[in-house]
């Protein structure tokens, strides 16, 4: 075998048989990549962030959404609530007395 037929057969069992990838590491790599923003800064807030943030359980918060589908500080994204955080907090600084 001469060596262009070497590296012919290397690049094929290369190709044929991939490296193994370690999904920690590229978990990892996609989140050092992905910009964070601070719950205080977001416009938007999941149930379980306004449920960190408000300091309100979930329960309740998901019982009070769904008796206020319709208010202002709700956006829908299919089924899933998210809330407009300052909306939400000048609606709980106006409104609210308990919840």
């Amino acid at each position: 075998m001469n060596i262009e037929t070497e590296e012919l057969i290397a690049l094929v069992n290369e190709a044929l048989n991939p490296p193994e990838y370690d999904t920690k590491e590229i978990l990892q790599a996609a989140r050092e990549i992905t910009p964070t923003v601070p719950i205080w800064e977001k416009y938007l807030l999941t149930v379980n962030e306004a449920v960190a943030y408000f300091g309100i359980g979930e329960s309740k918060l998901r019982d009070f959404i769904s008796t206020h589908r319709d208010e202002a500080f709700l956006i829908w994204n299919g089924s899933k609530a998210l809330i407009k955080r300052k909306l939400f907090e000048k609606y709980i600084d106006t409104t609210l007395c308990t919840l």
